[in-house]
């Protein structure tokens, strides 16, 4: 008995500490819970030091030299493009320089942002943030993080030296990101980013945003949507014109379209052409965007070949066409007029001619076109952007949502003008075998080798006009859109921003 009372004597002191470890954790918890900026001397402290930090001449004011110094510190890019983006969000008067006012009003903006970001990575609620918090938080995420992953990260940012990050810590980094990256999953993708890049590794595909896909498909879908609505009249034009060797006469052909149903016969088809664009253009984008991100991963500066650009081009063509084509020989169909709801219309192509000659019909030059169209479309989209980045501007930057649409349309009329008669081929071998359209072609050659013998080589390029009416406008506004909406949505992080490779010796990121 003695013993046991010993031993519970003993134990006395422990159960003390456990008690007196709860009772902190209870008192931080409470404290941690309370968004920082309700403390608002501590919070005014922390911000005015972090000023004080970044502004290296003490002269009240960060100008963008002092926002690059600051921005090499942490990894991140430290382009004027994305100096730029950042004196936007705090410059509010103007002026070129953030003073102490606007660099705190637009932190306490976003604090509860900041806040929210750090406690999902603070599992403990102690504050402060380890490897194991961190590696457990970017695996519940969906990233392939190792140990050594988190750890350069912890380092990347640990100004105090002592293994964790604290919330000022954390902030010191978050600040210095644009305002769409400032979800909990864009933080952390950056974050992974910068510090690969501060230690001179490559940019990984496994660090990809896990909701990278989605975004883009959505970017990709609403671009097509808006686009091909906008330029629905003129799609009709040409697809009459290439389809029906009858429509020879542009204006008459307009005139036709007007009589099967005025304003609505401009318009007829789209409902079948919104259907098909919006999957296509969803999975032609990010399929383009992730083939190029497969691709860069082999590149430590990023660049591509031509060869390359082409190859992501023609994997985002074949895809996209694969995927969509019923719904392309569908739109042909009714923009030539033919009666009845979709699925009927559809119900009986299949049933006159089958599934490869009627549903599929022409899909091998379809193929074709478009795997050439849409490489060659984007080879000479990424072309323009380099020549403009070059060329363009006094001082080189990367063009702007607006001046990317232009490039794209642009580069559009000489790849349209160069694939016209693979496009008039896949219309012809779409629509024969509907009504007053008999079956005339054997094949896509055979279709080539007739044409040429009966219509002549112009036949090839009939109704080239009316697609670069269409095809020029379309194609710059899914670009802009596209551009936009990644923009807004943030999907394509603070990799687009980076102008340098990751070099080890010169750019090695202290926290200090």
């Amino acid at each position: 008995m003695p013993e046991e009372r010993s031993k519970s004597t003993r134990a006395l002191p422990d159960v003390q500490e456990a008690a007196k470890w709860a009772g902190n954790v209870a008192s931080t918890a409470v404290e941690y819970i309370t968004p920082r900026t309700d403390q608002s001397e501590e919070f005014k402290t922390q911000v005015a030091a972090l000023f004080h930090e970044f502004d290296i001449d003490r002269s009240g004011a960060l100008d963008k030299q002092e926002l690059q110094g600051a921005l090499k510190k942490l990894g991140l890019p430290f382009s004027m493009d994305y100096v730029d983006v950042l004196m936007s969000q705090f410059d509010k008067n103007g002026d070129g320089q953030v003073d102490s006012h606007e660099f705190s009003a637009y932190i306490a903006g976003q604090e509860d942002k900041i806040f929210s970001a750090f406690q999902e990575l603070d599992a403990d609620h102690t504050g402060e943030v380890d490897d194991h918090e961190l590696l457990m938080a970017l695996k519940k995420l969906g990233h392939n993080i190792k140990p050594d992953d988190a750890d350069r990260m912890i380092k990347l940012l640990d100004k105090d030296g002592n293994g964790q990050i604290d919330l000022d810590e954390f902030r010191r980094f978050v600040v210095l990101l644009p305002q769409n990256q400032l979800s909990g999953g864009g933080i952390i993708t950056n974050w992974i980013d910068s510090a690969d890049w501060a230690t001179g590794i490559e940019y990984r595909l496994s660090m990809t945003p896990p909701q990278q896909w989605r975004d883009r498909l959505i970017a990709g879908g609403v671009a097509g949507a808006v686009s091909r609505t906008t330029v629905a009249p003129l799609e009709r034009l040409r697809t009459m014109m290439m389809a029906d060797p009858a429509n020879i006469s542009l204006p008459g052909t307009i005139r036709k379209m007007w009589a099967d149903g005025g304003v609505r016969g401009l318009f007829k088809g789209n409902l079948a052409t919104v259907t098909k664009v919006i999957p296509q253009c969803a999975i032609q984008m990010s399929v383009y965007d992730y083939v190029k991100d497969k691709l860069q991963a082999k590149h430590p500066d990023d660049k591509l070949n031509n060869v390359e650009r082409l190859t992501a081009g023609v994997a985002a063509g074949a895809a996209s066409t694969i995927s969509t084509y019923p719904m392309e020989n569908l739109r042909t169909h009714v923009s030539l007029g033919r009666k009845g709801g979709y699925l009927k219309i559809l119900n009986d192509i299949y049933c006159s001619r089958g599934l490869v000659s009627g549903v599929y019909g022409g899909f091998g030059p379809c193929m074709v076109n478009t795997v050439t169209t849409t490489g060659l479309g984007f080879l000479s989209y990424e072309i323009g952007c380099d020549l403009y980045r070059k060329y363009g501007m006094e001082k080189p930057r990367a063009p702007t949502p607006g001046e990317r649409g232009f490039i794209a349309g642009g580069g559009a009329i000489a790849v349209m003008a160069a694939t016209m008669p693979l496009e008039v081929v896949t219309r012809r071998m779409q629509v024969q075998g509907s009504p007053g359209h008999p079956v005339k072609y054997k094949s896509m050659a055979d279709c080539f080798a007739v044409m040429a013998r009966e219509e002549g080589l112009g036949s090839f390029w009939r109704g080239t006009v009316s697609s670069w009416m269409k095809v020029v406008p379309s194609i710059a506004i899914v670009r802009f859109m596209y551009e936009v909406m990644n923009s807004f949505q943030g999907s394509s992080g603070i990799r687009g921003y980076r102008t340098s490779p990751p070099n080890k010796a010169s750019q090695q990121a202290t926290a200090s």
